[in-house]
C-alpha cells in the first residue's frame, strides 16, 4: 500500500493509495476524458493523466527493485 500525493484540478494536494487509485481509474475511467471525484477533489482523467499515473507506478517498481538489490 503505497500512498502518494497528487494535485487535483485546482492544484490542491491529496494523498491517495496508488494501487487503489490506479485500479479505480482502470475500472471506471479507462478511456476517453472524464472527471474523477476523490473526496471532493476533482481530477480530469485523460490519456495524459493515465500516463502520469503509470509512470509513477513504474518508477515505484524500479525503485523497489533497486532497494532489493541493494539490501541483498
Amino acid at each position: 500500500m503505497k500512498k502518494i500525493l497528487i494535485k487535483d484540478d485546482k492544484g490542491k494536494e491529496i494523498e491517495v493509495d496508488l494501487d487503489k487509485f490506479i485500479n479505480h481509474i482502470n475500472q471506471f475511467h479507462k478511456t476517453g476524458t472524464s472527471i474523477h471525484d476523490e473526496n471532493g477533489h476533482y481530477f480530469t482523467v485523460d490519456d495524459n493523466f493515465r500516463k502520469k499515473l503509470f509512470e509513477i507506478k513504474k518508477n515505484e517498481l524500479n525503485f523497489n527493485s533497486r532497494l532489493k538489490l541493494f539490501y541483498s
